[in-house]
């Protein structure tokens, strides 16, 4: 799973990494054990502009701050991991969290399909 994340507008990118890293990382964890690999990818637009070329664009790109990805090891594991995402505590939990360093209508999640390494195959 990818999900593309905006911050809440007011936080620095060091006030919502710290935010993700140190508090709605650990929730997610302590709520789901069947998310395997659990990696935060923070957007940093300055490196990104490379040339002068696209250096605009890198900057004025704002639609997303970070982009996590979210592996596991099969269906059944991603399964577990929505069902309990659907238990009304849990959800009730998560999007309170969510909207202390998240802009909520931002967020973009998809399944995706990995490599054909992947065992779904």
């Amino acid at each position: 799973m990818i999900v593309f994340n905006k911050k809440k507008d007011g936080l620095s990118l060091e006030q919502y990494r710290d935010y993700y890293e140190n508090v709605h990382a650990p929730l997610i964890r302590s709520f789901f054990p069947t998310v395997g690999v659990y990696r935060r990818n923070y957007v940093d637009r300055e490196r990104t502009a490379l040339t002068e070329r696209n250096a605009d664009a890198a900057q004025a790109q704002t639609d997303f701050d970070s982009i996590t990805e979210a592996f596991f090891e099969d269906w059944e594991a991603f399964e577990a991991f929505r069902n309990k995402n659907a238990e009304p505590a849990v959800r009730a939990r998560i999007v309170a969290d969510e909207v202390n360093f998240l802009e909520p209508s931002a967020i973009r999640r998809y399944i995706v399909i990995p490599d054909g390494d992947s065992p779904w195959h």
